[in-house]
């Protein structure tokens, strides 16, 4: 029976011969059409993805802001926090968050503007600069490539040294034919500051991650950015700060964006509601502290100089006790349950 139907279907084909080739022309165009469509469309796909991350799409921008009133009649008394140290995200939560993620981060970019200023030797040789505290992934954020040298390093950070990545055109200019690795140049700020540095590794300046040049001024008059690191800026600056107030980690190419970007919202949710119930905990301390003291006689004394006193107390004359020590307590707005 089934060789039968095999000579049968010979048969047919060889007796409408034209009737079979087209046919078999339509099934072949049919298929030949849904792959080139396909193709195209994994081709474009691929094409954009890489166009977006190297625009930075491959990476989640966060930042620490207040928390903002629920209520809307708490909005007329309120006002926006001052930042405290506590608040940004340090270092040891990122590489908290980078280790519990391994597959879907590849580091954090993150950076602090300190100033335009110049390099001199002398008369004839200097170089516009403008420092940018960055992490040591910056450089791969920015889709730079290293000339020579080597890159920032978290032990740079984490020292707070005093070194920095300088553009080869900078360093052609200022330097000459001279190899600039390891070279120690002076930096004068805009405010009249002078800060020494080492020179690591030189960069490829590339125009189009910078942005246009002004052909108007003179090449050698053409500004550059010079790389430090971030928490070495914080020093100069003279900020009391190890941490981050706002950043870009980035995002593993083969991730999915969408899931790192709920990952990371949990993650620091989760960090910052423990901070919210320390504070908490404080709040009940110092009730229970101040309710005691009920109808007691109190005072506020000061310790030292009047006008700029080494300490303050809260002291409650009837108990003979210091109820509070601003050296010791920080107070935190009791939130009614």
């Amino acid at each position: 029976m089934f060789l039968e139907n095999i000579k049968e279907a010979i048969t047919s084909i060889f007796s409408n011969k034209m009737r079979s080739v087209l046919t078999m022309l339509g099934i072949i165009i049919g298929i030949s059409a849904v792959i080139t469509i396909t193709t195209i469309g994994n081709s474009i796909q691929t094409t954009l993805t890489s166009t977006l991350n190297s625009l930075g799409g491959n990476t989640v921008q966060a930042y620490v802001d207040a928390r903002y009133p629920e209520d809307d009649a708490d909005w007329d008394t309120w006002e926006y926090p001052e930042m405290k140290t506590s608040d940004f995200v340090t270092q040891e939560m990122i590489d908290e968050l980078l280790e519990k993620y391994p597959d879907e981060f590849n580091g954090v970019a993150a950076s602090e503007f300190l100033g335009n200023g110049q390099i001199r030797q002398d008369k004839n040789t200097y170089a516009n600069v403008s420092i940018q505290g960055t992490t040591s992934e910056y450089i791969d954020y920015m889709k730079l490539k290293m000339h020579a040298g080597r890159n920032l390093t978290k032990q740079d950070g984490k020292g707070k040294k005093n070194v920095c990545l300088v553009a080869d055109t900078m360093a052609e200019q200022y330097f000459g034919e001279e190899n600039p690795i390891g070279k120690q140049i002076t930096y004068t700020g805009s405010d009249g500051n002078l800060y020494d540095f080492t020179i690591v590794g030189v960069y490829e300046y590339n125009v189009a991650l910078f942005g246009q040049v002004d052909t108007s001024v003179p090449e050698k008059d053409r500004s550059t950015t010079m790389f430090i690191p971030i928490q070495t800026c914080f020093k100069l600056e003279g900020k009391d700060q190890s941490g981050y107030q706002n950043f870009n980690l980035m995002v593993n190419p083969l991730s999915d964006i969408d899931q790192a970007t709920t990952d990371v919202t949990n993650f620091f949710e989760e960090k910052y509601a423990n901070n919210k119930e320390k504070c908490n905990d404080m709040n009940m301390i110092l009730w229970n502290e101040l309710k005691k003291h009920r109808g007691h006689k109190v005072n506020i004394v000061s310790y030292g100089d009047w006008d700029n006193p080494e300490d303050i107390c809260l002291e409650c004359e009837d108990c003979g006790e210091v109820v509070l020590d601003a050296e010791i307590y920080t107070l935190c707005a009791r939130e009614d349950n």
